[in-house]
């Protein structure tokens, strides 16, 4: 890599808010190909984190999104509008709508492998993808989990497996 390249790569994850810095930094060390997002909270972060995936990648991304969308109680999103602003060039976007735990039950009869994932963490839907995220996991995947707290605000903390969200924030 080129002094260029890799001062250009700091800057950008340098420049991001202070919380996504460690999933950027993640990305770019990590290089998925295959990126997995439970429930969309915010468009404009997901938009960057495609980003700074594509940059990363050796290939094609494929990025896999499970959300309610339309169903939404509070902010519904068009299907058809979240999928327009998501794809670009070098991107496969999938867009999986309905409850976390059917749609991680179909992705599962497919056969997907995903080596990137982020939660966007409601309690609600807690078992339902600590019980059916494991299967979908490719050996060395990363998982970050989003929480929102009144002292630190927005923070993301790597999840395992064989851990409860409890246990990791702890």
């Amino acid at each position: 890599m080129k002094i260029g390249q890799w001062w250009r790569r700091v800057r950008v994850a340098w420049g991001q808010r202070r919380a996504w810095r460690r999933l950027c930094t993640n990305l770019q060390h990590h290089r998925p190909l295959h990126l997995l997002e439970l429930t969309l909270s915010d468009l404009s972060r997901t938009q960057l984190l495609l980003q700074q995936a594509l940059q990363a990648a050796a290939g094609e991304i494929h990025y896999t999104l499970v959300d309610l969308f339309d169903l939404r109680r509070n902010e519904p999103m068009a299907l058809k509008e979240v999928f327009a602003q998501l794809q670009r060039p070098g991107v496969q976007v999938h867009l999986v709508p309905g409850p976390c735990n059917q749609a991680l039950r179909r992705l599962a009869l497919q056969g997907i492998q995903v080596q990137w994932v982020l939660i966007n963490f409601t309690p609600e839907e807690q078992l339902a993808w600590e019980n059916l995220l494991p299967p979908l996991l490719a050996p060395g995947a990363q998982v970050w989990v989003e929480h929102h707290c009144e002292s630190k605000g927005v923070h993301f903390l790597p999840w395992q497996p064989d851990q409860t969200v409890q246990t990791q924030a702890a």
